[in-house]
């Protein structure tokens, strides 16, 4: 609370021509709900979770990868070998019987393409959980407004009585003095 009033008081010493006489409750909730941080932290994850909606259909498409390496060899051994994490097959066999220091290249290269054609309704359970994240930070963006302007309201309205307070003390101190000059 002490923030939202930091936040009001801040904007009427940005904007000190703007009395809070012509400063109306609409416009300081709308000032309020523009620049207060907590709402674009809301609408970032709103973006977010709509994004994961995105990341979750991609699940239906077809996966391609494409791998490839070159490597140098002695032929004392199985020359060609593959290094491990590729999805393709080793060369194996017998070491060769002579030592041969001799280098050789040797090149692999592949293509994977996989998809996946039934799942039993797991991605569309990940779709689903996916839109459900982005109505639940679209309804958090709205509760995060509301809360804004809630307490806007009450900061304005605690203000303008602050007002009403002053200006009734400023008159019971102009009839205290001239009921002193009448007596």
């Amino acid at each position: 609370m002490s923030r939202l009033l930091l936040l009001i008081a801040s904007a009427f010493a940005a904007h000190a021509q703007v009395t809070l006489a012509e400063l109306n409750l609409e416009q300081a909730v709308t000032q309020a709900q523009a620049g207060y941080p907590s709402i674009r932290v809301s609408e970032a994850r709103l973006a977010e979770a709509a994004a994961g909606i995105n990341l979750a259909r991609t699940a239906y498409l077809p996966k391609a990868d494409l791998f490839g390496q070159v490597n140098r060899a002695t032929r004392n051994n199985i020359f060609g070998m593959v290094l491990p994490g590729l999805p393709m097959p080793s060369i194996s066999g017998p070491p060769k019987p002579e030592n041969d220091l001799g280098g050789v290249w040797g090149t692999a290269t592949g293509l994977t393409v996989s998809w996946e054609p039934f799942d039993f309704g797991y991605r569309k359970a990940n779709v689903e959980a996916a839109e459900l994240a982005r109505t639940r930070a679209e309804l958090a963006v709205e509760r995060v407004r509301f809360d804004i302007a809630t307490m806007t309201a009450d900061a304005f309205l605690t203000v303008l009585a602050a007002e009403q307070t002053v200006l009734g003390a400023e008159a019971a101190v102009a009839r205290a003095r001239v009921l002193a000059q009448q007596v």
